[in-house]
């Protein structure tokens, strides 16, 4: 529609109304001024009717009245003083009525003697005295009143004659302006017609219009709609169709059941940050081509938002994983990719025999829920796969929901323990570190990997209480060591964003200095320096550069379990560098590795560091370390972590004490 049909239009629906009104009001005024003189060529010839009609009833009850008390006084049984006393009454009530102005206008315009009336208000005493004199069978009694009658009986007479004549003459002026107000009700019947038929003619166009603009309305949420359930980027579903379409397929419940499908992008981040937003979206409208090719008739394909994408698949599951792994293989064939750039993407799926809910809407979140574990799941186990939703997939998210409500608490309440493992001295034969290790252990979950209380840890922002706690437990057993006659140092774990905080080193040297420790009796251990970013460069080197100045030995731990950098390793000063038990994990098979570990030893020993191999749990892997010339040891070879009794039992004996083990989940 152009503007100024729009505009047209829109003044026409405003001016529909005032139209209406001002073609309707002229119809009512002139039916209104017939309809009042009607009524007024009716009321007033009324109005006078009565009022002569009452005028005249008053001779009528006073020859009642005088009948009556003839009637009395010659001893009729039949007539009462009571009687007498009630035709006195309505008497006197008309009398009372007839004086007032609005019975006196009227007497006026018919020419009556408007005396009579106030008179014999005045003299209804005398009537009253008249009647209550007589006497039952004594006619001598009714002289008063006969008087009375005499007086004012002719008069009575006469008044009733005018009325009843001017009465009969209202009435037939009555009857004569009826018959010229049927030409006025003519009129209001044509008022009527003509107001009824415009009203009905203005009714059916609106009808028409609103028939017009409903078929328009309903067009227009169509295509509404249309959009609310369309991705605009990609062109297929979004998220509000997917939960939709979801539900309807709980309702229909297919035989062989489907499967909702969750698939997130690895590495999109890259795609937008190296390539730009422009080839995200080409990616994303990519992504949703493979699907919308991969999928067939009855399936269904979504984007929830961001690089999040669904898919519903009835059928059986082996259908779903068939077809997803397909999917999975072309993602990273994407064609705006370029050299360097990996994509590829990680799928949870999750079948609806998994999930079976008397609610059908209760049955769609727990299908959503499932299917978003498993992609969890696909995601931590390395990205790039697929997971089937299985019942321990949710008992392992439970568990960790519930360990992630645990733990800060327990944190803060100082409820963790440290456990302490041996680092031994291959060359001495004599233990020559320990190192803590957290340990938590709650009745409700059992032990907890130390791995994951860290990462809780982390994202609660309560690694620096952790570690700190660690540090205090470390201090005291190296007081309880040092009085037992063992100058053993202590290494507690430190994650790299310990040292982005400005203050770190700083509250280290206090918490040293305040239970006086000696230098080198306690180090740290930094897991992966790889890991820091560049954002805070300039305070991780000054928190390095304070520890060192103060006496702290580093070490760098699980080298090798991720992409270790050796350009960082360059940029700090470390006394240990501890492999990762993954690198000594057979690698008694392989000549190669064999030489590369004994190479790195003597890499290390050339700028003044020694090596650690951790995990060792064999004598082949001990042996392999010597021969490399390896320095120090760490495993359950020799012995598990150790609370600190067990660990002071165990450097008093100088042999593994297996009964003092610590239950352990992980090391």
């Amino acid at each position: 529609m152009t503007l100024s049909r729009w505009f047209r239009a829109t003044s026409w629906q405003r001016l529909r109304l005032p139209l209406l009104f001002t073609l309707t009001l002229p119809v009512l005024a002139l039916m209104e001024l017939n309809i009042d003189r009607l009524a007024r060529g009716v009321d007033q010839p009324l109005y006078y009717s009565a009022r002569l009609d009452e005028v005249s009833k008053m001779d009528l009850e006073a020859t009642q009245l005088f009948d009556a008390a003839s009637r009395f006084v010659a001893g009729d049984a039949g007539v009462s003083r009571e009687d007498l006393t009630m035709l006195l009454d309505i008497f006197w009530g008309r009398v009372d009525a007839t004086k007032t102005p609005s019975y006196m206008t009227v007497l006026g315009a018919a020419n009556v003697d408007l005396n009579l009336p106030l008179e014999l208000f005045q003299a209804l005493p005398r009537f009253e005295a008249a009647v209550n004199a007589l006497v039952l069978g004594q006619p001598a009694s009714l002289a008063a009143l006969m008087a009375l009658k005499d007086l004012y009986g002719p008069r009575l007479h006469r008044i009733n004659e005018v009325a009843w004549m001017t009465r009969r003459k209202v009435v037939a002026e009555f009857t004569q302006r009826n018959l010229a107000n049927v030409a006025v009700l003519r009129n209001i019947q044509i008022g009527f017609a003509a107001l009824s038929l415009f009203i009905l003619l203005y009714v059916m166009f609106e009808l028409l219009s609103a028939r017009r603009a409903n078929r328009s309305l309903n067009t227009m949420i169509a295509e509404k709609q249309v959009l609310l359930r369309t991705d605009l980027l990609t062109g297929i579903a979004n998220r509000s169709a997917f939960e939709a379409d979801l539900l309807e397929l709980c309702n229909a419940a297919p035989e062989q059941g489907f499967t909702v499908v969750y698939l997130d992008l690895d590495g999109f981040k890259t795609v937008n940050d190296t390539l730009g937003h422009a080839a995200g979206d080409a990616l994303l409208r990519y992504i949703a081509e493979v699907l919308r090719a991969a999928a067939r008739e009855g399936d269904a394909v979504s984007r929830l938002g961001g690089d999040e994408f669904a898919a519903l698949l009835p059928g059986p599951i082996e259908r779903a994983t068939d077809l997803m792994a397909k999917v999975l293989e072309q993602i990273g064939f994407a064609p705006m990719l370029e050299p360097g750039v990996i994509v590829s993407g990680s799928i949870g799926l999750c079948h609806s025999s998994q999930c079976i809910e008397q609610s059908k809407p209760q049955q769609s979140g727990r299908l959503m829920r499932n299917a978003d574990l498993a992609l969890y799941a696909a995601k931590h186990g390395g990205r790039n796969r697929l997971v089937v939703f299985s019942p321990d997939l949710k008992e392992r998210h439970d568990r960790q929901t519930r360990t992630e409500t645990l733990l800060p608490p327990a944190i803060r309440a100082g409820a963790l323990e440290a456990a302490f493992q041996p680092i031994i001295d291959l060359k001495a034969g004599g233990v020559a570190y320990l190192e803590a290790l957290v340990r938590w252990s709650p009745p409700e979950l059992g032990p907890v990997p130390a791995d994951q209380i860290v990462a809780i840890a982390e994202r609660a922002g309560l690694v620096s209480d952790l570690t700190f706690a660690m540090l205090e437990q470390a201090m005291r057993l190296s007081k309880r060591i040092e009085a037992e006659g063992y100058a053993t140092p202590i290494a507690v774990n430190l994650t790299p964003s310990m040292l982005i905080q400005p203050d770190f080193a700083g509250d280290v040297i206090a918490a040293l200095n305040r239970e006086a420790m000696k230098p080198g009796t306690i180090c740290f251990e930094l897991v992966e320096y790889a890991d820091l970013d560049d954002r805070g460069s300039d305070t991780v080197s000054a928190n390095l550069e304070a520890l060192r100045q103060a006496g702290i030995p580093l070490a760098i731990d699980d080298f090798g379990k991720a992409y270790s950098n050796v350009h960082r390793l360059m940029q700090i000063e470390f006394h240990l560098l501890k492999l990762d038990k993954i690198l000594l994990t057979g690698i008694g098979e392989s000549q190669r590795a064999a030489r590369i570990l004994h190479g790195l030893n003597r890499l290390m020993e050339a700028i003044g560091v020694e090596m650690v191999g951790e995990g060792i749990e064999t004598q082949a892997q001990v042996d392999l370390l010597r021969n490399a010339g390896i320095r120090y040891a760490q495993g359950y070879f020799y012995a598990r972590p150790m609370f600190p009794d067990a660990i002071c039992a165990f450097l008093k004996a100088g042999l593994p004490a297996e009964t003092a083990c610590v239950p352990h989940a992980g090391s």
